[in-house]
């Protein structure tokens, strides 16, 4: 429910633009019902180990993101995205994590200064106005 304005943003401002939630299962039929997400990615967790994350990696290179937004660091998402070879990977400026992302968004969540959606609109904010050519993008929602 956090991410739902961050989807709702992306939407509005770029409608042509295809909207995934990478989800965690428990999750998914949630995300489902998001009119702003127009398809769901099942995360299979770390806990998968290298199997999990080898079937992690397949789905999205099959996907050929142009982009994705993670909404709160996780090392072993940011490991598989860079791996993917999606071109314009943003995150929080935060944890190890932060260093497998093309562009970051300083917010020092840690203050709790927002509300958490505030944060996670910011994140959809700062992509909207990246320039460079999108069809498709990602957005990790795993850990909330």
């Amino acid at each position: 429910m956090l991410s739902y304005p961050a989807f709702a943003l992306l939407k509005d401002n770029l409608p042509d633009t295809e909207i995934h939630a990478l989800v965690q299962g428990y999750t998914q039929p949630m995300a489902e019902l998001c009119p702003s997400i127009d398809k769901t990615v099942v995360d299979p967790g770390k806990d998968s180990g290298l199997k999990g994350m080898r079937q992690l990696l397949r789905q999205l290179k099959q996907q050929s993101y142009d982009a994705v937004i993670t909404l709160f660091s996780m090392t072993h998402i940011g490991m598989v995205v860079a791996m993917a070879g999606i071109p314009y990977r943003l995150a929080p400026a935060t944890k190890i994590a932060q260093i497998f992302y093309s562009h970051r968004l300083k917010q020092r969540r840690s203050l709790s200064e927002k509300p958490e959606y505030i944060y996670n609109r910011d994140l959809a904010e700062q992509f909207r106005h990246a320039r460079f050519h999108r069809t498709s993008c990602i957005l990790d929602q795993t850990a909330r």
